[in-house]
């Protein structure tokens, strides 16, 4: 976590530990930098990573990907929540992948007060109501 702090890092989205964006606390102390928690099933590479020797590691089809992905965001949605995806290359870069992600940004975008932007725009955006937050909670 001191890494975090000593190379100036504006947000983190490495906890799978709540719905909505906090100030990290680093060493007993509350920080500036935003934590955009995320959750695996909001990952692709658990539908994509896939092994020949370890039994269950199958590859996921991209039908089903979109339809737990559009259940997250509207269950989350309706509860005013943030939704983190995290993508890999090696994982939603294939030619089906792309259509997938293609298809989920197509229906988040079907829902009012959608966001959509990178992790950086949006802590840099959410951080001062977040320190408000803190500072009135105090």
């Amino acid at each position: 976590m001191d890494l975090i702090k000593q190379f100036g890092f504006g947000y983190s989205s490495n906890f799978f530990d709540d719905d909505s964006p906090y100030l990290l606390r680093i060493r007993d102390e509350v920080s500036d930098v935003v934590e955009l928690p995320f959750r695996y099933i909001n990952t692709d590479s658990p539908y994509f990573q896939f092994s020949k020797i370890l039994p269950g590691r199958t590859i996921t089809s991209p039908p089903q990907v979109l339809d737990t992905w559009s259940w997250e965001l509207d269950t989350l949605h309706a509860e005013d929540r943030l939704m983190v995806l995290a993508c890999h290359p090696e994982f939603i870069g294939q030619p089906s992948g792309a259509i997938l992600l293609d298809r989920f940004i197509q229906h988040a975008l079907t829902k009012p007060r959608i966001w959509i932007d990178r992790c950086d725009r949006v802590a840099e955006a959410l951080r001062p109501a977040l320190q408000a937050k803190l500072g009135a909670a105090a």
